[in-house]
């Protein structure tokens, strides 16, 4: 740990800072698994100790309801990573059904941050700023990824060069590619908020068509 230590100070001091960079992502991205398998444990557990609880004969039946909903919520929590109350969930799966197959239900997941679900009512809400985000997303990423494909042909063009160069150029690059794959991310949840509301305007349009029908008749 002390050597490992070290090694960071030597590197700060001689200010390789963009090859201390690589080398800590790729640590964090070796401990992701299991980071990740530590909270699954945990969600699992807190799932676990309700089921338990609701199998106690000592509690009263308003608490064993409470339980159940807490246990359903907990699972889509879980399952579906939104938190949602009974309501809010059967609207979910509304939507999802008379898509028809159109709609994923992984759109939902990561556009919770966009949906509103209010007065019975399923909807998305995109600010005018959460598009500028998301283009200026898209273009630190085109960046970044432009700068990690020049730095991983750069080899090729430097006459001689050596291993540990060479190695240096292609750490970088991957941190680079790394990076713009990060930033392509994060526009994924808006373009799923956006396939949803297309999807709801849908079966809006859809619900309305009929009774204009109807009334024309």
């Amino acid at each position: 740990m002390v050597e490992l230590a070290n090694k960071i100070a030597e590197m700060i001091q001689s200010g390789n800072i963009l090859w201390l960079a690589v080398i800590a992502a790729v640590a964090l991205a070796m401990k992701t698994s299991k980071i990740v398998e530590f909270f699954e444990s945990r969600k699992k557990a807190q799932i676990s100790k309700l089921i338990e609880a609701s199998n106690c004969d000592l509690l009263d039946k308003s608490f064993k309801e409470f339980l159940s909903h807490e246990i359903q919520r907990q699972y889509f929590l879980y399952i579906a990573k939104i938190s949602a109350e009974k309501p809010y969930r059967d609207k979910l799966f509304h939507v999802y059904k008379n898509a028809n197959g159109n709609l994923p239900f992984f759109h939902f997941r990561r556009a919770s941050s966009y949906l509103r679900y209010k007065d019975e009512v399923l909807s998305v809400e995109i600010s005018m700023l959460d598009n500028i985000f998301s283009f200026i997303n898209s273009v630190v990423a085109i960046f970044f990824g432009f700068i990690g494909l020049a730095m991983f042909m750069m080899p090729s063009f430097i006459k001689p060069i050596f291993v540990i160069q060479t190695l240096t150029l292609y750490g970088m690059s991957a941190f680079f590619v790394g990076m713009a794959m990060f930033f392509s991310t994060q526009s994924f949840p808006l373009r799923s908020a956006k396939i949803i509301r297309t999807e709801l305007n849908k079966s809006h349009n859809n619900l309305i068509q009929p009774i204009a029908i109807a009334s024309a008749d």
